[in-house]
């Protein structure tokens, strides 16, 4: 909401099972229920560009334009990238067999997330050996670049399912195909390890293709100059039942530029306010990442027109709930105050600011980067500022691709969800109870809070000078991975004296 991301659906909020139904009965209903809301539901239409993400493992980064021209580019790039590897075909038309035209044989069409791993155990299966190398250069880690027996050091190249990006005319098979395999799953139906064997099937499929169309002279030249660009399917076992489908366009987001996802990924994140140059600059080094290219702010994210802490253009018609308050919906000084100054978190070996993490099911992951967001200090005050201002006009590219015709029809719906069953939730009706785990901020319930003595005063840098503001967190313990996640913890910079009250 504080990123003004058209409202989004909740699919099955709190899914309830029937009575002494299975696990894969609970698994096959969720997709079930997500195919019967695409196919049937008058607000997504068969082009529009969906967003879909487990609602409970992912944090809202950066705003919706940054991630839907990254998702462009990004097809548009790959897409070539298919073309010059794989080549091209003719389609003719059953109609008139003279009309023929000429198209790539295979385009990206879902993206997805990709992790570090495979989540199958048969590591010869064409699920796990199949799938291409990454593109990130081979000695992004160093010398034990995708060496390292516990996969901290691989290049992501393998798919996860909990976010994907894709027009709904190319989601519903994919989810059809998932769906099918779900039910022919004996005891257990895990969507993960579905997915896992489609884009392992796929990249396998095509790859027996490019060698049956290929030129095996050009392969041998290519192959003993070292520039070969193929899969490995050498004694990998693949179930491919022929006439089969198994082509869906799914691609990854290697670099995570859309979608982090932190599974064994840890290691390689910081918080960078980029306004630091002297922390930018040594970041770098300290994880060992060779420096051909400055780590910078990228330019999608320093040029955005969404600054979170301008004033908005007021409603004509406020709640009272949020009428403003001073001790509360104070803001940092937008015009000192930019993306620049922001803690952001940032995937060094790539330099990818993401637009999306996905903390791949660890809670105590998910709470951190949750309470060290960028947004967390002034969360009350921003989605204040955000229900009080005035109904904004998309633009045309973004009401046809994110399916927000209900804008314009609804323009009063905000601050809230829609149900798959076309029912609008406030952000009362969702959230009423939870503002201490939300907001941590001690301020009361929401549109009932306690007016604060201590009003948060910043300088002109966006330092918290007196009064209320961010707060420090103090993980504690965490599991095995405390140490990783205590190294990035937000707050105090290395140069700083620690405030004896953090104690």
């Amino acid at each position: 909401m504080i990123l003004d991301y058209p409202p989004l659906t909740l699919l099955r909020p709190k899914p309830e099972s029937r009575k002494g139904a299975t696990a894969k009965q609970a698994a096959v209903e969720k997709v079930e229920s997500m195919l019967t809301f695409l196919k049937t539901n008058k607000r997504i239409r068969e082009r529009d560009l969906l967003l879909i993400v487990d609602s409970k493992d992912t944090v809202f980064q950066l705003p919706s334009d940054v991630l839907i021209n990254r998702y462009l580019e990004i097809t548009r790039r790959k897409n070539e990238h298919l073309k010059s590897k794989y080549g091209t075909k003719v389609i003719v038309d059953p109609e008139n067999e003279s009309n023929r035209w000429v198209v790539p044989k295979y385009t990206q069409k879902a993206l997805f997330a990709s992790r570090k791993d495979c989540s199958s155990n048969v590591t010869d299966g064409a699920a796990c050996a199949s799938v291409p190398q990454s593109p990130l250069p081979p000695d992004i880690y160093g010398p034990k670049t995708d060496k390292k027996r516990d996969g901290t050091l691989n290049r992501p190249r393998w798919i996860e399912s909990g976010a994907v990006m894709g027009q709904t005319s190319d989601l519903i098979p994919i989810y059809e195909r998932v769906l099918e395999e779900m039910k022919k799953q004996p005891l257990r139906a895990n969507e993960q390890l579905i997915f896992t064997n489609m884009f392992g099937a796929q990249e396998y499929s095509r790859e027996i293709e490019r060698r049956k169309t290929g030129s095996p002279l050009k392969d041998w030249v290519w192959d003993y100059m070292g520039i070969l660009d193929s899969t490995n399917v050498t004694g990998v076992r693949a179930h491919i039942q022929p006439g089969s489908r198994h082509e869906f366009g799914m691609g990854l987001d290697y670099e995570g530029q859309l979608f982090l996802s932190t599974r064994k990924t840890l290691g390689d994140i910081e918080w960078l306010r980029y306004r630091d140059s002297r922390k930018v600059s040594s970041v770098q080094i300290q994880h060992g990442v060779p420096r051909e290219v400055r780590l910078n702010l990228p330019l999608d994210i320093e040029q955005n027109p969404l600054n979170p802490f301008k004033k908005v253009k007021l409603s004509s018609s406020l709640s009272s709930k949020t009428a403003n308050m001073t001790s509360i919906d104070v803001l940092p000084p937008s015009w000192n105050f930019t993306w620049n100054d922001l803690p952001l978190v940032t995937y060094i070996q790539t330099a990818a600011v993401p637009a999306i993490i996905h903390t791949s099911g660890e809670t105590s992951v998910r709470q951190t980067f949750w309470l060290n967001s960028w947004f967390h200090p002034w969360a009350r005050a921003l989605l204040r500022n955000y229900l009080r201002s005035a109904p904004k006009i998309q633009p045309g590219r973004q009401i046809s691709t994110l399916g927000a015709t209900d804008l314009l029809k609804h323009p009063d719906r905000k601050g809230g969800m829609w149900t798959d069953n076309d029912e609008w939730m406030s952000f009362e009706d969702l959230c009423s109870g939870l503002e201490t785990p939300m907001f941590d901020d001690e301020l009361g319930p929401w549109g009932n809070e306690k007016p604060s003595a201590l009003r948060a005063v910043y300088n002109l840098w966006g330092k918290l000078m007196a009064g209320k503001g961010r707060k420090y967190v103090k993980l504690g313990e965490m599991g095995s991975e405390a140490e990783e996640i205590e190294r990035f913890i937000l707050g105090v910079d290395e140069d700083e004296e620690e405030d004896p009250e953090l104690e």
